[in-house]
């Protein structure tokens, strides 16, 4: 089981985009919609409203999108 360590509470109309890190390594990427929660066992998590601040920042990262996954 694991523990908790960041929580993502959504109150917002607008989706929030994360990317969680474990040893400056990213580990997980995804978005927490309106109402939504998102807990992760990672400490180290980044937060974005943008999504293209979201997209740079994984670029920036080496990770891309394949075609058509963007909303």
């Amino acid at each position: 089981m694991s523990i908790i360590k960041y929580t993502i509470k959504n109150t917002s109309t607008d989706p929030i985009y994360w990317i969680c890190f474990e040893d400056s390594n990213p580990m997980l990427y995804g978005t927490v919609g309106p109402n939504q929660v998102f807990d992760t066992k990672y400490e180290t998590v980044e937060e974005y409203t943008s999504l293209t601040e979201w997209e740079d920042r994984l670029k920036e990262l080496g990770i891309e999108f394949p075609e058509g996954t963007q909303e």
